[in-house]
């Protein structure tokens, strides 16, 4: 049966420091650090990567995978995932899951088929990542979502962003309805400071913002304020039960 651990701590690495990622194209800083993470469980594995949202990201995958397969085309009303090989050691989908629709209920509904889709994907022992964003995050506020957490526990809700329409989810009731043969065994928090991207393209302002970023998202306390949550789901092995619609 599907379990939810605690997280007490934060499962960031604490030495605060941006990793050696390879540089072509300057994806957002939220991508770059949600990748980080993605990426530890990439190294010599069989991986699915789904809709990357950047080039960038398909890159440092490639870079690392013992075989990478590529999925863009996704049919957000389907349940189903076509891939030429039948499972993967690692599926990763970052910035996708919150962006499937212009209405809550068929957003909420497709990322729901996705993810079961994404995790039936999974061998045994398997590791699935995502993100979800935070309405109680600073970008949450930024949109006027913040306030309207408590609601949004009723059901998600779907604001315009620079990004399309993207969908904020409470984590409690997101993970409620995981399939059941998966673990939620790590969650991350990035993105703390939401602010437009010209004060982080200055030259003194810009560093020490992305090295702030880098540190607090090891402070368990400042999690809740993520403006994205990382999710990484672990294939428990048993019997598959039906995806829920």
């Amino acid at each position: 049966m599907r379990t939810m651990r605690a997280v007490n701590r934060s499962t960031n690495g604490t030495d605060g420091a941006e990793p050696e990622l390879p540089p072509p194209g300057e994806p957002p800083l939220a991508l770059r650090m949600e990748a980080e993470i993605a990426l530890r469980s990439v190294p010599g594995r069989r991986v699915l990567l789904v809709a990357p949202p950047h080039p960038w990201l398909t890159d440092v995958v490639a870079a690392r995978a013992g075989d990478l397969e590529v999925v863009t085309d996704l049919d957000p009303s389907a349940g189903d995932l076509s891939t030429r090989a039948s499972s993967f050691e690692t599926v990763i989908a970052l910035r996708v899951v919150p962006f499937l629709g212009e209405d809550s209920k068929v957003s909420e509904r497709r990322a729901r088929l996705l993810v079961a889709a994404m995790a039936e994907k999974l061998v045994p022992g398997g590791t699935l990542v995502f993100d979800i964003d935070n309405p109680q995050s600073l970008r949450g506020a930024a949109y006027g979502v913040r306030h309207l957490a408590k609601a949004i526990e009723a059901g998600p809700l779907v604001v315009d962003t620079p990004e399309g329409p993207d969908r904020f989810d409470t984590l409690e009731r997101f993970a409620a309805d995981l399939p059941e043969f998966v673990d939620l065994v790590e969650l991350h928090g990035v993105e703390l400071v939401y602010a437009p991207a010209a004060p982080r393209a200055l030259p003194v302002l810009g560093s020490l913002w992305t090295r702030i970023e880098w540190k607090m998202r090891s402070m368990p306390v400042l999690r809740r304020l993520a403006s994205h949550l990382v999710l990484v789901l672990r294939h428990g092995g048993g019997r598959r039960t039906d995806r829920r619609s």
